[in-house]
């Protein structure tokens, strides 16, 4: 008997091997045969195998199709069933002819046994066997399957990367000359997939005259070994025209024997933004190359870390130092003593935090004279953030200083001057906000300085007037006129005092309001005083009027009394009653005259009144005698309700004979005429 496998009989050294595995292993193996008596004939042998097989019997049909599906081995005597399962099939025939071999082979039997009644060992054998071919299959499957995944995985991560960094990727067949151009390459300029030929004349007719001698020096020098890499920056046509920088990076992977070049792999990278950048980085350094050789500024760079090796004209110009006494840190020697340290520290400072530095000191001009310069040095970076070097420019700020230190000291006499003004100064910006205010206005409100700006100075404004003095103001500011009023502060004490303000718009040489200015002037006093003033000048006139009425009353009896003493006889008065008519009214107009030359007396509206006992009743006869003409002349009756006893009291007689004497006189004006007075 001989047993034929798919595999050769080269497999059969391994095959105790095999077996040794097996016999640790539990193992299905399940006999296929119409026959029984074969059937149970190769169970039974199979029972010898090793000692973690299972072997089971059954007849072709539905039991033995579902029993294949469990089974690790089958074992048939027909060709037909080599395909009831996946695991290997072991097949037993009386049909030793090549053919039927070939067969069995082809409908997926991995051992052959030509006999119907094989040996034990042969069967055994022939199914571990199996077994085994069929375990190294599945291995030698999964080693294949795990090596088109890594190389998938492989391929996946090789286009992710060449599409991330936007890389054209060329595969070249020295020998040949024929190029694989994946990725970008062919985008990059502008090309579709099958625009270019797949040949390295395309790369030849594309790169920039300019650089082919470079380019084919620097791959020559590769392809003969002479570089582990092959790279160069080189210019390649678009198709628009326009010329693109790449770099083009490669290396030999596969030689000859002979050690000639048979396989290289490689990729193009557009770099035209970098060469772009480095155009521009060129030009400045350029253009600042020229700056600092002909400026008038002191100019100067310096390396990252901070050494001077670059020299500066203007520098040396400045200063009077030479290269050698510049170069270094020799700057440092012709900054004034003061100030060494200082710029020094901070000079340090910027050296460790990258940042701009701004100072200024004083230096030594070529004269020996001290100047004062403002520096401001820079830090430059490359495109990659990566610190360069120092950038920095001195300028003399001698004139300017000084300016500033006759401002400060105008400002300070300014303000000083402000001070010593009697009143409360302040000013304001353009937009009539307070940005100042005197020390008087602070000590006389008691609010602090900051508290006066803006619009906070009207908190001490009285209530009644701080509306209408900030609209007064806002006013101004708009039309731009000057401003002038009075109103109320409130004093730290809480008391309020007048104050005058006014305010101007100060412009300068173009006409436009700089800022204003103004003082408040504590006019308190004088506003009293006219108050005062005007009051009394109130009782002047009312004193004038009332003086001017009484005047007029003795006229009328006096006239009266002299027509009588010309009509002496005619009437019932006694010459002796008009003299005394006459008499009274004269000391009336004495008096009278009295108080009008009383000038103080007129101001003040006090009328002195002359006291002395006297008789009411008196009193209101004399006034209805002088007044009984101007009743008399209305044909007004006169109705005198006077007690018969004298009535005394302390008074001024004139003053009561005026009131009484008032009274009647409007009695008299006033009523219809022929009315009825009483008294």
């Amino acid at each position: 008997m001989d047993l034929v496998s798919a595999g050769g009989t080269g497999e059969c050294m391994r095959w105790w091997e095999e077996m040794r595995i097996m016999s640790c292993n539990v193992s299905k193996i399940l006999v296929v045969h119409d026959d029984p008596e074969v059937r149970d004939r190769l169970v039974g042998l199979l029972a010898a195998g090793p000692d973690g097989w299972q072997v089971t019997g059954a007849a072709v049909g539905t039991d033995a199709r579902r029993m294949a599906g469990q089974a690790d081995c089958l074992v048939a005597g027909d060709v037909a069933d080599a395909g009831l399962a996946d695991c290997p099939v072991v097949l037993v025939s009386a049909d030793p002819s090549g053919e039927a071999r070939q067969t069995a082979l082809r409908a997926g039997a991995m051992e052959y046994l030509a006999d119907t009644r094989p040996g034990a060992e042969l069967l055994v054998h022939g199914v571990a066997s199996a077994m085994a071919r069929h375990r190294l299959a599945r291995e030698a499957a999964a080693e294949r399957q795990q090596a088109d995944d890594r190389q998938l995985e492989g391929e996946r991560q090789l286009a992710m990367t060449l599409e991330a960094g936007q890389l054209g990727f060329w595969d070249w067949d020295v020998p040949s000359g024929r190029v694989f151009f994946g990725g970008h390459w062919a985008s990059m300029l502008g090309y579709g997939p099958d625009e270019l030929e797949p040949h390295l004349q395309s790369w030849e007719r594309l790169v920039h005259p300019d650089d082919v001698e470079r380019a084919n020096r620097l791959l020559a020098e590769h392809l003969a070994g002479g570089s582990k890499f092959y790279e160069c920056e080189h210019r390649l046509r678009h198709k628009d025209g326009s010329w693109r920088w790449v770099l083009d990076r490669g290396q030999v992977v596969a030689r000859d024997a002979a050690g000639k070049p048979l396989r290289a792999l490689g990729t193009h990278t557009d770099i035209t933004g970098r060469k772009q950048g480095e155009e521009r980085l060129r030009e400045s350094e350029e253009r600042f190359r020229l700056l600092v050789e002909t400026s008038s500024q002191i100019v100067w760079e310096a390396a990252s870390d901070g050494s001077f090796a670059v020299d500066s004209p203007s520098w040396r110009n400045f200063t009077g130092q030479s290269l050698d006494e510049w170069l270094g840190n020799g700057w440092i020697n012709v900054v004034h003593p003061d100030d060494v340290a200082g710029v020094a520290a901070a000079w340090r400072s910027a050296l460790r935090d990258v940042t701009v530095l701004r100072r200024q000191f004083r230096i030594r001009r070529a004269d020996g004279c001290w100047r004062w310069t403002q520096v401001v040095a820079t830090p430059l970076h490359d495109c990659g953030g990566r610190l360069l070097k120092w950038v920095g420019m001195n300028t003399d700020v001698s004139e300017q200083r000084e300016s500033e230190n006759r401002l400060r000291e105008s400002e300070f006499f300014y303000r000083q001057t402000l001070e010593s003004i009697p009143g409360m100064t302040f000013t304001n910006n353009p937009q009539g906000d307070c940005d100042f205010v005197s020390q008087q206005w602070i000590e006389f409100t008691g609010m602090s300085f900051e508290d006066h700006l803006g619009s906070g100075w009207t908190r001490a404004l009285h209530s009644d007037d701080r509306t209408a003095t900030h609209e007064l103001w806002l006013a101004a500011v708009a039309e731009g006129h000057d401003f002038e009023t009075k109103y109320r502060v409130r004093r730290h004490d809480g008391d309020y005092k007048w104050f005058k303000v006014r305010g101007r718009a100060i412009r300068d040489s173009a006409g436009k309001i700089d800022r204003w200015s103004g003082a408040a002037v504590n006019v308190d006093d004088l506003v009293r005083a006219e108050e005062a003033l005007r009051e009394a000048d109130r009782h002047k006139d009312e004193f004038l009027a009332m003086l001017a009425h009484e005047l007029r009353n003795p006229l009328a009896p006096i006239l009266n009394a002299v027509q009588i003493l010309r009509l002496t006889g005619q009437g019932a008065c006694s010459p002796g009653g008009v003299h005394e008519v006459i008499e009274r009214q004269v000391q009336h107009m004495v008096r009278l005259v009295d108080d009008l030359l009383d000038v103080s007396r007129v101001s003040s509206g006090r009328i002195q009144l002359r006291k002395s006992p006297l008789d009411l009743v008196a009193v209101v006869q004399h006034a209805v005698d002088t007044h009984r003409s101007a009743i008399s002349a209305r044909h007004h009756e006169l109705a005198l309700m006077l007690p018969a006893d004298p009535l005394r009291v302390d008074g001024d007689s004139i003053r009561l004979a005026q009131v009484v004497g008032n009274l009647l006189n409007n009695a008299a004006k006033y009523s219809d005429d022929g009315g009825k007075l009483y008294l």
